[in-house]
């Protein structure tokens, strides 16, 4: 779950997608109607009151099940035990104990684990850890001094959900790698197309070692964008040169890499660009018959 909230929180388009999947799933919220039920119906279902009416709760469950292929959230029972009040927990944060079986064949119980530190030597000595058990809709099954958690997953026979587009997970992470690529390549204003050549000396091997193993990685990876390249010639006479490297087109690559990220992105979420608000390769949809019939398409 933590790969994936990174992911969201990394890429501009994916994370434009989910925002827009949520604003369909939500919309102007839920609300309950009791028209047409009688007294009895009225009184049962307002002791399965859930806050429906509020837009927030439906708003952070739907993210979460749209981002990570689930939702939970705590269920608190009133004092007599009439009604009872789900509380939002966030999905990414929560583990799920392991499937076992006792010696007859039967699956023991689930329970759950919480807090928002898993990286962490020893989680349960967290101060937020907590344990929750699986809410069976059944209040008077409810044990005083016990949390329960409704649990929903795309996937009951995995551990954990995989979201429906975890095939263009790539794409989505390579989107954050292109972003960030242009972002320090801009930043350092120096680009790495271009090799530094310098005289100090005549160096030792091992002083040439220390030096490059200073700048080690600085070459590759998009932290790294724009930084230079060194190198080593002999003679004390000779000047510092700089010598341009040819960039083999590499604009040209970028913009064709960002367009395939952009595709294969879009297909992963099996959604029109134009639904999130984009048209072809630049530029926003302007025609309004393209963009309604591409919304009620998705809806």
């Amino acid at each position: 779950p933590d790969y994936y909230e990174w992911l969201y929180n990394s890429s501009a388009k994916h994370r434009a997608i989910i925002n827009r999947k949520v604003l369909f799933i939500v919309g102007k919220g839920v609300d309950v109607n009791y028209r047409g039920l009688t007294a009895e119906q009225k009184t049962k279902a307002a002791g399965y009151a859930f806050k429906y009416n509020d837009t927030d709760f439906v708003k952070k469950i739907s993210l979460n099940w749209t981002k990570l292929g689930g939702f939970c959230y705590e269920v608190i029972s009133s004092k007599d035990k009439k009604s009872i009040e789900g509380h939002y927990v966030n999905f990414a944060h929560v583990r799920r104990s392991k499937i076992t079986y006792d010696s007859d064949g039967n699956q023991n119980p689930i329970v759950f684990e919480y807090t928002r530190n898993w990286k962490s030597n020893t989680p349960k000595d967290n101060p937020d850890y907590k344990v929750f058990h699986p809410f069976t809709w059944d209040k008077k099954e409810m044990e005083k001094g016990k949390r329960y958690l409704v649990w929903y997953s795309d996937d009951d026979e995995q551990p954990y959900p995989l979201p429906e587009y975890t095939a263009a997970i790539p794409y989505i992470a390579a989107d954050y790698e292109i972003s960030n690529f242009v972002y320090n390549n801009t930043r350092k204003g120096f680009a790495a197309s271009f090799l530094i050549e310098f005289v100090n000396g005549d160096p030792t091997d091992d002083q040439k070692a220390e030096i490059v193993e200073m700048d080690k990685g600085t070459l590759h990876g998009s932290d790294n964008a724009g930084d230079p390249a060194v190198g080593f010639i002999e003679g004390k006479d000779n000047a510092t040169t700089i010598q341009a490297i040819p960039n083999n087109g590499q604009d040209e690559r970028y913009v064709n890499l960002n367009k395939q990220v952009r595709e294969e992105i879009y297909s992963g979420h099996t959604i029109n660009p134009i639904v999130v608000g984009l048209k072809g390769e630049t530029g926003f949809s302007n025609n309004a018959d393209e963009l309604r019939t591409a919304i009620e398409e998705f809806q």
